[in-house]
């Protein structure tokens, strides 16, 4: 049977109808049906993505069936998912344009429902979801800024199901001029990257140049080092009784070659149907999936420290949410490749993390109460706050990336924005921090950066910067960061202060300026924090 929707003007399959015979994208119907679609047909082998406005703008839904014909004769009793729990929404002449495909499609409305549900925490309560220019948006909080987001665009091919593509434009809300910012980017079903990611800042902000995600080798290997022992300690969390005659073997072909990692625990036979689930989820964990996480751990880490090397100039914002503004993104890329994988990836399991943060215990650590999500807390005499640190569960979720913004309580337009990852058993990865100076001018050369932070296998913490804005790699310092002592430094905290705080005096010196005590202690003061965040880390 050929490839056909038909959509109907009125119920029951009456009046006016338009077919589409082959698969393609029609951003618009035809005048007598725009809009006023009651019923519909489709053929066997043939799937449509219905949008509820023309040039595939507002909310969606996806029809068809792989072997049987499909028709729906009344779409008054087919519910509208508007995300926000509206009573009584149908699709009753509410079509605007489809697309129209030869293969099942991915469910792009499961995949925002999926998403929009990882910002339940952080949008205010009782906020509804806004219509604006023919695109829903939402407007929420990210520590102490306000950030409105549109709802990502998915497209995806309607003759062949090898990527989808995803687009997010954010707006950091501002008394005057917006700073907006969009992210654009690709992945396979396997969780891949694929062509290009893109983040691209307006009004004052600096532009990215397109970039693919490319690491350089060293970074990835790290990473994926870093996630293959993580998954052997969670098999063998798993299964204690064969981790000590096993571990030594497993973990040396791990690190040598992650390939070998599926093939390793798949040669296992376990008992029991709990045991026989776990498996088969480790199984599937292969360097495919490991490559993929280590990716998507330094893709956030790599954005923001790319926008704040080559940032033009700070632009002076009193929330703070110019700075944090790349780690908004950062947070929106992994929520929404998280949706999209928990959607089509075989490979992801619900309960694959034992994470968890607690927001409690990192008040307790640093001696204060939650009022409105922001606390105050003293470090070296001098008082400081912090709003409730924002958290994403990374690729499969099997990391967590974390991100916080310490403020000057003498003058709360200075901050330091924290961003760390974990790996699945909650160990430091990364860590990297930026500074703004709100009452002092000073070029991004010589903006405080501590650069990334990564610990290497010979166990020392070593700096990673980018070479230029422009520049895809990586590198790294000759040495291991050193203490004042001028011994190499094994923790990743530690060298983060130490690395952000020579910034901070190298910038002081440059400009010959005295920035003063509660200026120069907060280095340490994101380092308290940066405690804080992993004592709150439970496994």
């Amino acid at each position: 049977m050929s490839v056909y929707i038909e959509l109907w003007d009125g119920e029951g399959f009456s009046g006016p109808v338009q077919t589409f015979d082959k698969p393609g994208s029609y951003p618009k119907l035809n005048i007598e049906l725009s809009e006023k679609c009651s019923s519909y047909k489709v053929s066997a082998g043939t799937w449509a993505i219905l949008y509820e406005k023309a040039n595939f703008k507002g909310l969606s839904m996806v029809v068809g069936s792989e072997s049987e014909f499909l028709e729906e004769p009344n779409l008054l009793s087919v519910p509208k998912n508007d995300h926000q729990g509206t009573p009584a929404l149908n699709w009753n002449n509410n079509i605007g344009s489809l697309r129209v495909f030869n293969h099942e499609p991915s469910n792009i409305d499961l995949i925002l429902t999926k998403f929009l549900n990882q910002y339940d925490e952080i949008i205010e309560e009782g906020h509804e979801i806004e219509w604006d220019d023919n695109y829903y948006y939402i407007k929420y909080m990210m520590q102490g800024c306000t950030f409105k987001m549109n709802y990502p665009k998915l497209g995806q091919r309607t003759i062949s199901s090898d990527f989808m593509e995803f687009s997010l434009h954010f707006q950091h809300v501002l008394d005057l001029n917006d700073e907006e910012a969009v992210l654009h980017f690709s992945m396979n079903k396997e969780g891949d990257f694929v062509e290009k990611a893109t983040v691209k800042y307006s009004n004052g902000i600096f532009q990215l140049p397109d970039w693919f995600i490319s690491m350089a080798d060293f970074v990835i290997d790290q990473s994926a080092n870093i996630i293959s022992k993580a998954i052997c300690k969670l098999e063998n969390k798993m299964y204690p009784d064969k981790a000590a005659e096993e571990a030594e073997e497993i973990a040396g072909e791990v690190i040598e070659d992650t390939t070998d990692l599926g093939e390793n625990i798949g040669e296992r036979d376990d008992d029991g149907d709990d045991e026989d689930s776990n498996m088969d989820y480790i199984n599937k964990l292969t360097d495919k999936i490991i490559q993929g996480a280590a990716k998507c751990l330094t893709f956030c880490i790599d954005h923001i420290n790319q926008v704040i090397s080559g940032m033009a100039s700070y632009v002076k914002q009193k929330d703070g949410g110019s700075l944090y503004f790349s780690s908004v993104v950062s947070h929106a890329l992994l929520r929404l490749s998280n949706a999209y994988l928990e959607v089509v990836s075989e490979t992801t399991k619900d309960d694959s993390s034992n994470l968890r943060i607690d927001s409690n215990a990192i008040a307790d650590d640093l001696g204060l109460s939650w009022h409105n999500r922001r606390g105050e807390f003293v470090c070296n005499s001098e008082i400081y706050t912090v709003d409730i640190p924002d958290v994403t569960f990374g690729y499969n979720k099997i990391s967590l990336f974390c991100s916080a913004k310490i403020n000057d309580a003498e003058n709360d337009e200075n901050h330091v924005v924290l961003n760390m990852a974990t790996d699945p058993f909650g160990e430091l990865v990364y860590l990297h921090g930026a500074m703004y100076i709100h009452s002092f001018q000073y070029d991004s050369e010589n903006a405080p950066n501590s650069g990334m932070i990564i610990k290497h296998d010979d166990g020392y913490c070593y700096q990673v910067y980018r070479k230029g804005s422009y520049d895809n790699t990586f590198q790294a310092l000759e040495n291991p960061v050193q203490n004042s002592n001028g011994q190499p430094v094994s923790d990743l905290i530690e060298a983060f202060e130490i690395c952000l705080q020579n910034s901070l005096q190298a910038t002081s010196e440059n400009y010959n300026h005295d920035f003063g005590n509660s200026i120069f202690n907060m280095p340490p003061a994101a380092a308290k924090v940066a405690n804080a965040i992993m004592q709150s880390i439970s496994v």
